[in-house]
């Protein structure tokens, strides 16, 4: 019997097979065919998005439970989150940190996350909204290329579809990591908006600082981000949102123009030691 390998090990080999324009529809049929074996061995969880899906803005090979619950347990130990309160998830995929907080959000509390993509929004309409009637998912018709390239709304100018002061917490999970400064100082415009005073925020970037400039140029860093591209630097100039970094001097000022106080800054693994894959910044609303 052939030795099992990890599912991103199969799929690098496969993709060094597969001309370039056929690789998405090969992606997409490789994963199918993994969700088939699993709904035949009787595998399938309810609250588990197919692999077809996973793929699209998540790694199909990680554990989609777990690292769901370790963002719970972020939200409710350094942001405060309380059984009760509000949530907003911006760019929430297909519904990660939504199932984790299904089982810890009570009937007084609310979940609402959108995205750009509308088959993870209907994965998670279907899946979780029908069981957990205080979960509520919208499409945003955003462009980007990388998600979502015939959007008709440009995300600088992208108002978000709730009222001010509605929010106890705010989660941007790898989000600023794939939209320039533009749209990231329009997102964070809205997040400080739709924020109750004292409300938290928790987002995910990639910083550009004296730190990861000594990796970037030890080449120990998973990126290059050598690439400018106006007020922020890319990986890939030919696929530009696939991977976006931001100066932190310039974030921290960005949070604080709009009333949101840095309160602390966890450094992610990606260009050296960390606690996250990302950068993490945790901000409050004065």
């Amino acid at each position: 019997m052939m030795r099992r390998m990890g599912l991103r090990t199969l799929e690098g080999r496969a993709r060094t097979l597969v001309p370039r324009s056929m690789r998405p529809a090969a992606s997409r049929l490789y994963y199918t065919a993994l969700d088939g074996l699993d709904f035949i061995a009787g595998r399938r969880d309810p609250l588990v998005p197919p692999k077809r899906l996973l793929r699209i803005s998540t790694d199909p090979s990680s554990d989609y439970r777990a690292t769901g619950a370790a963002f719970r347990e972020f939200l409710v130990t350094h942001c405060g989150l309380r059984p009760d309160q509000a949530v907003l998830d911006v760019g929430c995929g297909v519904g990660r940190i939504a199932v984790a907080l299904s089982g810890y959000l009570e009937a007084g509390g609310r979940y609402e996350g959108f995205d750009i993509v509308p088959e993870e929004i209907a994965w998670c309409r279907r899946q979780v909204s029908s069981r957990f009637p205080n979960f509520h998912f919208q499409l945003a018709d955003i462009s980007n290329q990388a998600y979502n390239p015939s959007g008709k709304t440009r995300a600088s100018d992208y108002q978000f579809a709730y009222e001010a002061q509605t929010f106890d917490a705010a989660v941007v999970a790898s989000v600023f990591t794939h939209i320039f400064a533009e749209d990231v100082e329009r997102y964070v415009s809205e997040i400080a908006r739709v924020l109750k005073p004292g409300g938290r925020c928790v987002a995910s970037f990639y910083l550009m600082n004296d730190a990861t400039r000594s990796g970037i140029a030890a080449g120990t860093s998973r990126f290059g981000f050598r690439h400018r591209t106006g007020r922020c630097y890319v990986d890939d100039p030919h696929s530009p949102e696939w991977a976006v970094a931001h100066d932190e001097d310039v974030v921290r000022a960005l949070f604080q123009r709009a009333g949101l106080q840095p309160a602390s800054v966890m450094y992610g693994t990606w260009s050296s030691a960390g606690v996250e894959a990302q950068d993490l910044v945790i901000t409050m609303k004065m």
